[in-house]
């Protein structure tokens, strides 16, 4: 007696749940003819992508443009002005970074170094480990004169790991480099 008391209410809502999704799957059914009815009726929409107004090959490089031939009564080359403007990129690089971006191209290959190849590289190495000194002394000042906690000192305290962890890096790059030398019996003067 009990379990038909409880029996019963189930069997009444499954009964109901099963007429209504019968009755949704009816109505999505409608609903379905009639959004490819409205979508066979529309234009269509955007742009359509096909192999002619794509470019054929985007790996391969388009042709050089021709130049034209310098004219002969000239008297100042046309790449005077651009190569200006890039000597003064490089010379304010260079007073901002110790660096240019000559300095940070690879390095010639092993049959090409010479005097100048160990003198350049020395002398970079040295100007950025100058810079990271100067940045680290820099830090060091800055949260001297902070308080003790706070978020600003935080802060400052992760920037001084990170420029301490450079450092380090760039000590080692020397020892490398200096290592390096001794191998290849570079004269010390080259690199001093």
């Amino acid at each position: 007696m009990m379990a038909s008391r409880v029996i019963v209410p189930i069997l009444i809502a499954a009964a109901i749940g099963l007429y209504s999704v019968a009755a949704d799957a009816q109505s999505l059914g409608d609903v379905a003819r009639k959004e490819a009815a409205r979508r066979g009726s529309a234009p269509p929409v955007g742009k359509t992508y096909t192999n002619e107004n794509l470019t054929p090959d985007f790996t391969t490089p388009a042709p050089p443009a021709e130049v034209a031939p310098p004219a002969k009564d000239s008297t100042v080359p046309a790449s005077a002005p651009a190569d200006d403007a890039s000597k003064k990129a490089e010379r304010e690089e260079a007073e901002k970074w110790g660096v240019t971006p000559r300095d940070q191209q690879e390095p010639a290959p092993a049959d090409e170094l010479n005097e100048e190849f160990w003198r350049s590289r020395a002398t970079l190495i040295k100007a950025r480990l100058a810079n990271q000194n100067a940045q680290v002394l820099q830090l060091r000042q800055h949260l001297a004169a902070l308080p003790a906690g706070g978020d600003e000192r935080a802060v400052a305290e992760r920037t001084m790991e990170k420029a301490v962890t450079n450092l380090d890096h760039l000590n080692a790059e020397w020892g490398r480099f200096e290592k390096q030398a001794r191998e290849r019996k570079v004269p010390e003067s080259w690199i001093r």
